[in-house]
């Protein structure tokens, strides 16, 4: 009787430990049986690829949402976007985070070929439309005409100073001058349009204000747009 129990212990070890060795080395002996071949691998690194490719599509997407107005500001004062519902939602207003991502390894160089108002790199381009749009939003007193402009080399030098605190650029650069006083007198008139259509049009003429409801005008300033406004060709 003793004897048959120790064979079968013996059988019973015989039997356990292979299928405990083979359970926990399972998946390394079929790698090593069964090598993935070279068309697996080519498929997995092209759906990486693709998840990439799609997840800087997305971003280029959301960032040119974030910058897409027209000369005209018919976005208005708010942006406007889509979520996954595919549903339009309203975003506050521009505060140049994205900026902050996207340069934070260091100031980005801001070169124009000759004869160009935009930097060949599209991503530079939103990014330079988009600063230049929060310059003049926040900075730049919006006046009743781009002529007025001319002769205040105060605004001028402001806004390529603020530029450059964001871009690398040699601000003595006949071009370059050219293509950011070409984007300026473009976010003015945007500007100009966004006050208007938020300030005036939806107010009677007697309740207007007369003092600035932006910082970076004076009453002056503010009273003599609003009076370029009232004339009978802008009514």
């Amino acid at each position: 009787m003793v004897l048959m129990t120790n064979i079968l212990m013996l059988m019973t070890t015989i039997i356990i430990i292979p299928l405990y060795i083979f359970n926990n080395h399972n998946s390394r002996w079929l790698s090593m049986m069964y090598p993935p071949n070279d068309a697996d691998q080519h498929g997995e690194e092209s759906t990486m690829h693709n998840e990439e490719s799609l997840h800087k599509e997305q971003f280029d997407a959301e960032f040119e949402d974030y910058v897409d107005c027209d000369d005209t500001g018919q976005h208005g004062e708010q942006n406007m976007m889509h979520n996954e519902d595919g549903k339009v939602v309203v975003r506050g207003i521009n505060k140049g985070k994205r900026l902050d991502i996207m340069s934070r390894g260091g100031r980005l160089p801001l070169v124009f070929a000759p004869g160009r108002t935009k930097p060949n790199s599209p991503p530079l381009a939103s990014m330079f439309a988009t600063k230049s749009a929060i310059i003049v939003r926040d900075y730049i007193p919006i006046l009743t005409h781009w002529k007025y402009y001319k002769d205040r080399h105060d605004i001028k030098r402001n806004f390529l100073g603020k530029l450059a605190m964001r871009f690398a650029m040699d601000r003595n650069d006949v071009n370059l001058q050219k293509a950011c006083f070409d984007m300026l007198k473009k976010r003015v008139l945007n500007q100009r349009h966004k006050l208007k259509q938020k300030w005036f049009d939806p107010m009677p003429l007697s309740e207007v204000s007369r003092i600035s409801p932006v910082k970076s005008m004076s009453n002056k300033e503010w009273c003599d747009l609003v009076d370029s406004w009232i004339t009978p060709k802008k009514l």
